[in-house]
This record gives structure tokens, sequence and C-alpha cells, in this order.
């Protein structure tokens, strides 16, 4: 996220705590591990219901509100 969009690694780190402290992940079947580190990236910053896989290089397309 850093370097894809531009922000700080503070900013990355909090994004990606609030995304997984309510997820439980066991073992190496989970989904979690199917996708890409991109993917990731994109849906802990934009958000699952932004459908940023259809709208990616959209300039409307805006990351979820997030503060420190």
């Amino acid at each position: 996220m850093v370097d894809q969009f531009q922000i700080t690694e503070e900013e990355a780190v909090g994004r990606i705590n609030m995304h997984w402290s309510n997820t439980e992940i066991m073992g190496g079947c989970c989904m979690v591990y199917h996708e890409s580190p991109e993917f990731w990236a994109y849906e802990i910053y934009f958000g699952s219901n932004s459908r940023w896989w259809a709208r990616k290089g959209d300039p409307e397309l805006k990351p979820k509100p997030f503060s420190l």
C-alpha cells in the first residue's frame, strides 16, 4: 500500500490491523492464502464494496476512510 497508494507505513499498518482485527485465520487452507498481496492491498485500501477490481485506474475510486 505504501508504494501502490503513496501512503505512510503507519497508515498502511493501521489499515491492515483494522481490516484483520476481527478475523480468525486458521491453517494454510484459509482463503486468505489464495489471493495475492496486490489483491489484499486493494481490498484493504478501497474495501470490498468499492468493486475496485472492475474500476482499477478510475479517478473516481476513493479509498475507505481512515484515521490514525
